[in-house]
């Protein structure tokens, strides 16, 4: 039943099974997939079975999607030649379409990286924040690491020691994550100035869209820093204290 182990799951557990049949006989093993389900109630009364995604796989796949999509329009034959010296797309509608894309893979691909670093925090870590200098460090729990530190500090600082890996702060990935995030904190907080129409040399979120290589890879390449160091162990999330690799990073389909 492989239909039905979605590499983007969250919970798969695969069972070998004999079924018996009449005079005792028993028929020859097969396979049964059990799924992490949340138990949904709808508005007329019906209970829905909920397939629970990994969060981080979810968003990384809508991020390529994306982007891959966002291509498939710059890559028109209208793009490509520019006889009065400028281009255009070949309608409004797919150059709003293109920026959407864009959007879209920027802020699921920046997603994908907070989930990762979330769900590989484990429940027993500690860590040592400072607020202000002069100021007591604070202890935090796993909760307090999730809500009050910020996504840079976990990626350069946390999940290292937790994985017990270098940093990748100095790193070609770093720099395509710092460049990431700032291009997803403009749109999420974007100004006025930063949508209106520039000349060539104006800064404008659309001029930052496309500073981005590929949203996907810029995320996807940091959590492979992490996840390729660690064995892949079905069942289990932690092994020896330290995170195990993931059945949705193993069976990923996007490089």
């Amino acid at each position: 039943m492989l239909e039905e182990m979605d590499w983007r799951l969250q919970g798969v557990v695969v069972l070998d099974s004999v079924a018996e049949v009449d005079g005792g006989t028993q028929e020859s093993p097969s396979e049964r997939v059990m799924t992490s389900v949340d138990a949904v109630r709808l508005q007329d009364g019906r209970l829905l079975a909920f397939a629970i995604p990994n969060p981080s796989a979810m968003m990384l796949d809508a991020s390529k999607r994306a982007f891959d999509a966002a291509q498939q329009l710059f890559a028109h034959e209208s793009l490509k030649c520019a006889p009065r010296g400028f281009v255009q797309f070949p309608s409004n509608a797919d150059a709003v379409d293109f920026a959407e894309h864009l959007i879209v893979s920027v802020l699921t691909a920046y997603t994908a990286l907070e989930c990762f670093a979330n769900e590989n925090i484990p429940p027993w870590l500690t860590y040592k924040k400072v607020d202000r200098k002069g100021e007591t460090p604070r202890m935090l729990a796993k909760e307090q690491i999730e809500r009050e530190v910020n996504l840079g500090v976990k990626l350069a600082v946390v999940l290292p020691q937790v994985f017990g890996v270098e940093s990748p702060k100095g790193t070609s990935d770093w720099e395509a994550f710092v460049k990431l995030e700032k291009v997803r904190n403009r749109v999420v907080h974007m100004k006025h100035d930063d949508r209106r129409s520039g000349d060539v040399g104006v800064d404008t979120i659309w001029k930052a869209l496309l500073t981005v290589a590929s949203p996907y890879h810029a995320a996807k390449k940091l959590m492979d820093r992490f996840l390729c160091s660690v064995p892949h162990i079905p069942g289990l999330e932690f092994e020896n204290c330290r995170p195990v690799r993931p059945r949705w990073h193993v069976e990923c389909p996007h490089k």
